[in-house]
């Protein structure tokens, strides 16, 4: 009977420290097996499993067992991906033929750039370790040490090369796969047989590793390297491969080296057990110490005294029960035998004549890239803020040279060099700002694993769209939403979408959609997360508002929809019924907005009742510096964020009209209320005749000041929770003359 067995296993399984290459061999124990590996990037024993972490492979197994024994061996990973199909008449059908190619051409478009950008960095970093690691294994071709070292650089590489790689075939990663195939295989076993490497095997090494450099640079230019001598290097490594297993057998050795060789290959990787485990038996004991005597004797006897003296080291080493002595003088033996071996061989091969042309560039570094501490960067960032700072000092310093100490000469020049100096702190700026801005799909990227493991807990069927991921962001701000988002998704899914067969009632699609959109739109970043769900019920919300004593029903015949849909923000409301672990417990929401509002983000919601569910989140481009419009209300001045201000105008008071209660007025064919800062902060206004009003992006509110004065880059700095200050105060900023602005947040 023949079987097709699926692996799609991701992070869950290597959580559990799962290494699903056994499988493979356990299924060879069963009968004839074909496997071909799709996707592989298996974490390093030390490494924390992530997202990017899979093992996929198709097995056909041809078998006499039954289906029973195959499920009961796969048993602890069945669930984590893995299914198994019978092939009918003991082949694959069309469809299953079919299905195989189309997963194996799934990714195949554009790799996703974050991942890119990390296999770019990852490899450099790699590439270089190599280089150095190698440099010192050709000093110790035997270090057991080393050769892991080498063997898990080699691995990484061709894991993530891998994972690249299964979005599409290009000839540069491929013959890089190639290359980190070949050298595991060699180092493996140069491992497992104990005796080391040759000089010859390291120089090899060596070499490919040089190719590794000029085929990913190729890979980087977007260029196809040649890659003809890199195959003639392969096949020369893997014959030294063979003939450093022949050394064992002293072939092509002069006799006496020859038969202490064949004796000491038999025991040095018995040794290395021992060192591996730290602990033996007596009877062991008295075997290793026989078997010390038996090389002892034997070196003596054929006059190799340089390795007689590393055997008597071992043999105290042994005595006094010191494994870590013991280890390191192994070492020493193995690489002086090594050495031995190398000098005496009867027989070298020639090396071939490189007819290439000598190249020097490949000796020069041409990375794009440079890794620098995220804490360097926000020290600059406070570096280029204080300088902001400084930039609106020399312009008062200006006018007051002018005004006060009457020297317009010196005010004139320095003022042009002012403006200079502006140009360049801009440009500064820009350029710092950009180095802590990374793309939203760095987060994005986490999310169609939520919404799959969401949606069959919830048995829902859900597609994730996701729109602008290229949208660039600080990195700050990426990661405090990151929580807020996952609420956004969990309630859409929980709250928003319907059943199966609610949906089907409905004349919906049987698959509910969630759509993640991100844009730029002037100085913020908008997220939006929508749904094609049940909406949110205005009734519902209602019903809820005044059982929690948050607005009585006179109240509520007063407000708008969309001031009633807001209300899903205050604190422990929720329109669930009953709480669950995924209805968030009344909290999800008041996350999302409380979040935002930290870091001066706005959140609003769009309903629909049957057709969906909107949130948009509208986001400050950086928490370093930010524009902010100073204000003047009586004689204190105040700052307002620019980002969250669409207009500014002024009007008579003649303007303002009342409306229900409310103060008014008439803009662009609509009605916006107004607020009077001076009355809310109870400040006496000083403004005669004319008001100044600062209208929100929406066009749904205006607040009124006396006067606005003037736009500044600033550092906003958070105030101290010891200090109590209005909801309305988001931080302080200082002025050019050392005054202190407290910033506030009254656009919503």
């Amino acid at each position: 009977m023949k079987y097709l067995i699926k692996f799609r296993l991701g992070k869950s399984v290597f959580e559990r420290a799962i290494d699903p290459r056994f499988y493979l061999e356990d299924l060879r124990e069963l009968g004839n097996t074909e496997v071909e590996i799709i996707k592989e990037k298996i974490p390093e024993p030390e490494e924390e499993p992530t997202d990017e972490h899979v093992f996929h492979a198709d097995v056909i197994l041809e078998t006499d067992r039954p289906k029973e024994e195959i499920l009961e061996l796969l048993e602890f990973i069945l669930e984590d991906g893995v299914e198994v199909e019978e092939l009918e008449g003991g082949e694959q059908s069309k469809e299953q033929e079919e299905t195989r190619e189309e997963e194996k051409k799934q990714g195949a478009s554009e790799v996703p750039e974050s991942l890119l950008e990390n296999y770019k960095l990852e490899t450099e970093e790699i590439l270089s370790r190599l280089s150095s690691s190698l440099e010192e294994l050709a000093q110790a071709p035997g270090s057991l040490e080393l050769i892991n070292e080498v063997f898990r650089s080699f691995h990484t590489l061709k894991g993530n090369t891998g994972l690249i790689l299964s979005y599409g075939e290009e000839p540069n990663l491929k013959a890089i796969f190639e290359i980190t195939h070949k050298a595991e295989s060699v180092l493996q076993k140069a491992r497992d047989g104990g005796i080391g490497l040759s000089s010859r095997q390291v120089e090899i090494l060596q070499e490919l590793v040089d190719r590794l450099d000029d085929l990913f640079l190729a890979f980087s230019e977007g260029r196809e390297e040649d890659v003809e001598d890199v195959y003639e290097l392969l096949e020369e490594l893997g014959q030294s491969s063979e003939k450093s297993k022949d050394m064992g057998k002293g072939e092509g050795l002069p006799s006496d080296l020859s038969a202490l060789l064949n004796v000491a290959s038999q025991y040095i990787p018995l040794f290395r057990e021992l060192c591996s485990k730290g602990e033996i038996s007596e009877e062991e004991a008295d075997f290793f110490r026989r078997a010390l005597i038996t090389l002892y004797k034997l070196t003596k006897e054929l006059g190799f005294d340089q390795l007689n003296e590393k055997i008597k080291n071992l043999q105290n080493a042994f005595g006094n029960i010191d494994f870590k002595e013991f280890c390191e003088h192994l070492e020493e033996l193995a690489n002086d035998l090594q050495k031995l071996v190398e000098s005496k061989r009867e027989k070298k091969e020639e090396k071939k004549e490189d007819k290439k042309s000598f190249d020097t560039a490949k000796y020069i570094s041409k990375s794009n890239y440079l890794r620098v501490e995220e804490n360097l960067v926000k020290e600059l960032m406070d570096i280029v803020g204080e300088l902001s700072v400084f930039k609106e000092w020399m312009y008062l310093f200006v006018d007051k040279l002018q005004k006060t100490y009457s020297v317009p000469e010196a005010s004139k020049e320095l003022k042009d060099n002012i403006h200079r100096f502006r140009s360049l702190m801009e440009g500064l700026q820009r350029t710092v700002l950009e180095m802590r801005m990374i793309p939203l799909s760095t987060l994005f990227e986490r999310f169609p694993k939520l919404v799959r493991d969401l949606s069959r807990v919830l048995n829902k069927k859900v597609k994730l769209n996701i729109e602008g991921g290229e949208t660039k962001l600080d990195k700050v701000i990426v990661e405090r939403i990151a929580e807020p988002m996952i609420h956004l998704i969990r309630n859409s899914i929980d709250h928003g979408i319907e059943t199966l067969e609610e949906r089907e009632k409905l004349g919906k699609p049987p698959e509910g959609s969630i759509t993640i959109k991100a844009y730029q739109e002037g100085g913020s970043v908008v997220i939006e997360v929508a749904d094609d769900g049940r909406g949110i019920d205005v009734d519902k919300v209602k019903k809820k508002a005044i059982e929690k004593g948050l607005h009585t029903q006179e109240e509520l015949e007063n407000m708008s929809e969309e001031e009633i849909v807001q209300l899903i923000f205050h604190p422990g409301f929720s329109t669930k019924d009953q709480a669950t672990e995924l209805s968030g417990r009344g909290v999800g929401m008041d996350v999302v907005a409380s979040t935002l509002r930290e870091f001066g983000g706005e959140v609003f919601v769009e309903t629909k009742k049957m057709a969906g569910t909107t949130v948009k989140m509208v986001l400050p481009l950086t928490l370093a510096i930010r524009k902010i419009l100073l204000v003047r209300i009586g004689d204190v001045i105040f700052g307002v964020p620019a980002e969250s201000v669409g207009e500014v105008f002024k009007i008579t008071r003649d303007k303002v009209k009342t409306l229900k209660g409310l103060r008014v007025v008439y803009h662009r064919d609509r009605v916006l209320e107004l607020e009077f800062l001076s009355e809310k902060l109870g400040i006496n206004s000083t403004a005669n005749g004319s008001i100044t009003l600062l209208i929100d992006n929406e066009l749904t509110q205006g607040i009124v000041v006396d006067e606005v004065i003037s736009t500044i880059d600033a550092v906003v700095k958070p105030i101290p929770d010891v200090i109590p200050t209005s909801d309305d105060i988001s931080g302080v900023t200082i002025l050019g003359d050392g005054s202190i602005v407290y910033v506030l947040e009254v656009l919503k």
